[in-house]
C-alpha cells in the first residue's frame, strides 16, 4: 500500500525517538526509563477509565434516587386517596399501579428526549461539525441510531417502573 521508503522513514523515526528518551533501540531489551514511561501512561489511562466508570455509576445512582424521590412525593401528595383505597380493601398492587405507570410514562418521555438528543447529535455533530474528522471517528450509521431508540425507551420505562414499584412497596407497607 505504501512505498518502502515510507516504512524506512518510520522505522528511522522510531529509532531516533527511543534514543532521545534514553531507551534501547531493540524492543526485546528496553531500558528502565522506557518501562517507567509506559507504566505512567498505562496508569494514567486506567485512572481515566476508573474515573469514567465511577462517574457513570454515580449518574445511575442519582437517576434512581431521583425517580424514587419523585414517586414518594407523588404518593405523599395523594395520601388521602391511598388511605381510602386501603380502607376499601384494595390490594397493594392495585394501589401501586397508577404510580408505577406514572413513573414509566416519565421514563418514556425522558428516553424520547434522549433519543431526540442522539438524533440531533448525529445530524449536527457527527454529520455536521465533525464531518471533517470522519476518517478518525468511528462511523455511526443511521441503522444503529434507529436500533438504539427502542432500546433506550424500553430501558427507561423498565428502570423507572421497577424503581417506582420498589419505592412504593416500602411506602405502602407503612
Amino acid at each position: 500500500m505504501f512505498s518502502a521508503a515510507l516504512y524506512a522513514r518510520v522505522q528511522l523515526f522510531a529509532q531516533f525517538r527511543t534514543r532521545d528518551r534514553g531507551c534501547s533501540a531493540h524492543p526485546a531489551f528496553p531500558a528502565p526509563s522506557c518501562l517507567r514511561d509506559n507504566e505512567t501512561q498505562t496508569s494514567g489511562a486506567s485512572r481515566r477509565d476508573v474515573a469514567g466508570r465511577l462517574t457513570g455509576r454515580a449518574g445511575v445512582v442519582a437517576a434512581l434516587l431521583l425517580v424514587g424521590n419523585t414517586i414518594q412525593v407523588a404518593a405523599y401528595s395523594r395520601r388521602r386517596e391511598v388511605a381510602v383505597m386501603k380502607l376499601v380493601g384494595a390490594s397493594n398492587w392495585f394501589i401501586q399501579a397508577p404510580f408505577v405507570l406514572e413513573a414509566m410514562f416519565a421514563g418514556i418521555i425522558g428516553a424520547l428526549i434522549a433519543s431526540a438528543a442522539m438524533i440531533a447529535g448525529k445530524i449536527f455533530l457527527v454529520d455536521g461539525s465533525l464531518s471533517a474528522l470522519a476518517s478518525l471517528l468511528t462511523p455511526v450509521p443511521w441503522s444503529r441510531i434507529y436500533l438504539m431508540i427502542p432500546i433506550i425507551v424500553a430501558i427507561g420505562a423498565l428502570i423507572s417502573g421497577v424503581t417506582g414499584w420498589v419505592t412504593l412497596r416500602f411506602y405502602i407497607k407503612k
